[in-house]
């Protein structure tokens, strides 16, 4: 009898873990970075690729995770309230510029400001990074690249998933999702929610309390309606709420940066608000009409103590509210014949920024900036794919952007209005050297435009928008019957009226426009499966960028930021900031029938300058990540660690050299799954 139920009970055992091998075997990825469906082994585009399997394997819970595995990309984040500034093959933006040089969007919605950029990520199907220029498809901001976010779409399955959470420091979160058919083969719905709470590493010994503790609240609807075998509507409605508290920064003079004396309790509260409606219409066999129509606000108030005491004679407390708001409409019309494809597209938004800064001194209160930005765009793209032969391919792009800003001083009662245009082409050519290997030769333009920067001097708010031309070559290779995968890249930009941040004090800095700078370097990714249980994913990216030429007039303010000089610059042959010299990862995955899972990831970070002088250096450094458990077909349980053997990457400020911002300690934890 024994021997029989223990029969039964190993046959259960191997049927759910069988079952649950299946439920995770991949099949051929479709991606969609230039706006049609795709191949992206037949995209001459370098771009990383991760499905909802390998989100979940590597644990990429947010917009910084992804730096781990993509190479060249680098998110420098100081603060960890949401703002982030992303850097892609050495062209980097500085997060209080509010505008990043690689453009994110998630189900259409563009994400164009760095306020909210490091958004969590919850119930994703997909995400593509693409590398290099995509301005002739994106437009603006997406001078560097693009992060392409895609949702899960609900369809006639009905299932769901619940995760749990648990780990150092109070950890706890809670995610679930839902989905299925409101009516079969018409009308689909899905719901994603998600909860995090942890608590600071950063202790305020004044108030007693954390000083930089984390909560979080997000949710997702997602509509599909079927109107017919040609004709799909679909809406998506996003909502994030964080209720954090200060950030990562403490100061050097501390003997302990983690204990920190503060008479203010820093906040950091954001809400993020986006909804998406598309219409996706085919006209016949060949052509169709896709209208995506998008809302994004975005409101982040932060409360910092800026002196970082408790003494009252030293007081600098700081309000710094910031409010975006995007509304945009872009209509594409795709048509694909046997030798061609063809897309034609028309783009428009309207924006508008907001701010104060506003600080309670010991001197009295003193309101440094009231300022309103109001932006309008519009773009007109087309993308042609040509086939020339059965192994040889030309595709070839052409937009027009035109960006209007207008500022309005509510100090100086200023008003301004600039307009930026730019004519952004890209050809590519591709070459099938076998059914498995494709080489391609792009050369493509970028542009950032310029407007007015809100935290500036009032006089100093304008910049110049940016602009680049990058050359790249690349191949793209499987073997044994893919399972092995080479995608190796090399690249040169240059890069006109680069944007910088210049820092005048410990509050108070503007941007400046470097004439020229140089961005080179090569990446590399591996992915080799041993066998059916066993594979090993590896990449490395290089990148020299510097100042060619950067001169500037600095100006010299007193206490009060009134000028009283000026002084000259020469930061020619510098690096630019915040572009690490080198990236690489190297990982092992085991998933075996018998349920069990690990994986294991090395993640390497070169070292790199945080300020255009070259005054001050992050050190290269290393971070370890692992997940080991065990998995069936409706339950998974795993034991995870995030820099796992708890290494320090701090980094001290450039513009204010007593501040110290703290890099995130080891994190050990605990999750489950359930799925019905």
């Amino acid at each position: 009898m024994n021997k029989i139920a223990l029969s039964l009970a190993a046959s259960l055992l191997l049927t759910s873990t069988i079952e649950a091998k299946e439920l995770r075997k991949l099949d051929t990825v479709t991606v969609t970075a230039q706006k049609v469906e795709e191949n992206p082994k037949n995209v001459p585009i370098a771009m990383s690729i991760f499905d909802e399997y390998s989100i979940e394997d590597k644990k990429i819970d947010n917009i910084q995770d992804l730096t781990n595995y993509v190479p060249g990309f680098y998110l420098f984040n100081t603060s960890d309230n949401g703002t982030a500034a992303p850097s892609m093959r050495g062209v980097y933006s500085d997060f209080r510029t509010g505008s990043p040089s690689v453009a994110m969007y998630i189900d259409g919605i563009p994400t164009l400001t760095t306020t909210g950029y490091n958004t969590y990520l919850n119930d994703i199907e997909r995400i593509e990074v693409l590398k290099g220029p995509q301005s002739t498809l994106y437009g603006k901001n997406a001078e560097a690249g693009v992060i392409n976010i895609i949702t899960r779409q609900p369809n006639n399955e009905t299932k769901g998933k619940l995760d749990i959470e648990l780990g150092e420091d109070n950890k706890k979160q809670l995610g679930l999702s839902v989905s299925g058919a409101v009516i079969e083969d018409k009308l689909f719905i899905g719901l994603a929610g998600q909860y995090y709470e942890k608590d600071g590493f950063i202790k305020n010994t004044y108030l007693d309390k954390d000083v930089n503790d984390k909560k979080h609240y997000s949710g997702r609807l997602n509509l599909r309606y079927l109107v017919n075998d040609d004709l799909e509507l679909s809406l998506v409605a996003n909502k994030e709420i964080r209720r954090d508290g200060g950030g990562n920064s403490s100061t050097v003079r501390n003997p302990n940066p983690h204990n920190i004396a503060l008479d203010l309790d820093e906040t950091n509260k954001m809400d993020t608000d986006s909804i998406g409606f598309k219409i996706n219409y085919n006209i016949d066999e060949s052509s169709s009409i896709e209208a995506v129509t998008a809302y994004k606000k975005t409101s982040l108030t932060m409360i910092e103590d800026f002196d970082k005491t408790a003494d009252p004679s030293y007081k600098q407390h700081a309000f710094f509210p910031i409010d975006n708001k995007t509304i945009s409409q872009e209509i594409r019309y795709n048509l694909k014949e046997d030798n061609y494809s063809l897309l034609l597209g028309l783009y428009a938004d309207k924006s508008s920024d907001r701010t104060l800064n506003e600080f309670d001194t010991a001197g009295g209160l003193f309101i440094y900036g009231n300022q309103k930005v109001d932006g309008t765009s519009l773009g007109i793209f087309t993308h042609l794919n040509y086939k020339i032969s059965d192994n040889f391919s030309i595709l070839a792009g052409l937009r027009y952007d035109k960006d209007t800003k207008n500022l309005d001083n509510r100090v100086t009662f200023a008003k301004e209005e600039k307009s930026f245009t730019e004519i952004s082409p890209k050809l590519a050519l591709k070459y099938k050297v076998t059914k498995d290997s494709l080489i391609y030769a792009t050369i493509a333009k970028g542009y950032k435009p310029g407007g007015y920067y809100i935290f500036a001097p009032q006089g100093q708010e304008y910049y110049d928008q940016e602009t680049l031309i990058s050359y790249e070559f690349g191949l793209k290779s499987s073997f044994f019957e893919n399972r092995l995968n080479i995608n190796t890249a090399l690249y040169f930009i240059s890069i006109s009226d680069k944007q910088i941040v210049v820092p005048l004090s410990n509050i108070a800095n503007y941007i400046k426009n470097a004439k020229s700078a140089t961005s080179k370097g090569f990446e590399l990714d591996l992915s080799y499966m041993m066998n059916e249980s066993f594979s090993i994913n590896s990449s490395f990216s290089y990148n020299k960028a510097t100042f060619d030429d950067f001169k500037y007039t600095s100006l010299i303010f007193d206490n009060q930021y009134n000028v009283i000089g000026t002084q000259n610059v020469d930061n020619s042959g510098k690096y630019m900031p915040n572009t690490p010299k080198y990236t690489y990862s190297l990982g092992t995955q085991y998933r075996g029938n018998n349920g069990i899972y690990a994986n294991i990831n090395l993640n390497g970070f070169g070292d790199f300058y945080i300020d255009d002088s070259n005054t001050y250096k992050r050190k290269a450094y290393i971070l370890v990540n692992a997940k080991i458990g065990y998995e069936t077909k409706d339950y998974d349980i795993y034991l995870y660690g995030k820099n796992i053997f708890d290494k320090d990457y701090s980094t001290q400020e450039h513009y204010n050299a007593g501040f110290i911002h703290l890099s995130k300690p080891r994190e050990i934890g605990i999750q489950l799954a359930y799925r019905f």
